[in-house]
């Protein structure tokens, strides 16, 4: 019998249990710590770190009602349109969101793309009555919270 090749899928499905079922923590991860979890290589790892953007719908109280993917990028570029931000926040009532994506060459420093994707999406809130509560940016050991830095 060959080793049991692990579908991407199946891995992805099971890295929020890795990690404590806390989103965050597997954008933090070390290619070093992913290459530890069952069925992920050196490339795979590579392609989990690849940027993608997420949206943690919040309620009036600030709590966590989930997070949502709504993009998966290449290694340099997330496509990202506002209508696909907030339809999730729209279809399940929530008050705010706060974005996320992180930025495979493990630098969070903004780019001059994070500065302009912050606006739109920001803009876009004002005018749904939904809260853009921070826009965050997840390097290899480091985090940047454009909020933090008044960026938005």
């Amino acid at each position: 019998m060959g080793l049991f090749r692990h579908k991407a899928t199946e891995i992805a499905a099971d890295l929020p249990r890795t990690f404590d079922r806390n989103p965050v923590a597997v954008f933090c991860a070390s290619i070093h710590q992913l290459t530890q979890v069952e069925g992920i290589g050196f490339v795979k790892a590579c392609k989990i770190k690849a940027a993608f953007e997420l949206v943690f719908l919040l309620d009036s109280k600030n709590r966590l009602i989930r997070h949502q993917r709504i993009s998966l990028g290449s290694l340099n570029t997330a496509l990202v349109h506002p209508r696909d931000v907030f339809r999730p926040a729209i279809a399940e009532g929530a008050a705010s969101i706060i974005l996320v994506h992180n930025h495979p060459s493990g630098d969070p420093t903004p780019s001059k793309q994070d500065h302009l994707l912050t606006r739109e999406p920001y803009m876009c809130g004002k005018v749904l009555g939904i809260e853009v509560v921070d826009y965050v940016i997840i390097g290899f050991s480091d985090h940047v919270s454009l909020k933090d830095r008044k960026l938005m």
